[in-house]
């Protein structure tokens, strides 16, 4: 699942991955298992909030580096955005 939704985001956002990578080696593990576990709950949407989080979690990632926060301090930022992404107002679910 983890493939499909990196096809769907912009290369950017990939390279940003590679980036965070290297920063935690295991990023794309935690990705894969938030699929997994994703999945699980609603597998009709799994990709999609997957997608969102993914894209939610770089998007913090990249506002902690630009700001120069040290290594814990953007891992969280990845973190949190993940978890922001959850959210979905229309169903009260994730």
């Amino acid at each position: 699942m983890l493939a499909a939704v990196l096809a769907q985001v912009r290369r950017a956002e990939v390279g940003m991955l590679r980036d965070l990578e290297l920063d935690w080696p295991g990023s794309r593990a935690l990705l894969a298992r938030l699929g997994v576990a994703l999945a699980a709950q609603n597998p009709q949407e799994a990709e999609a909030c997957l997608c969102r989080c993914l894209c939610g979690g770089l998007s913090a990632y990249r506002a902690a580096r630009k700001a120069r926060t040290g290594d814990p301090g953007r891992f969280a930022a990845f973190v949190a955005g993940l978890t922001e992404a959850l959210a979905d107002p229309l169903s009260g679910r994730w």
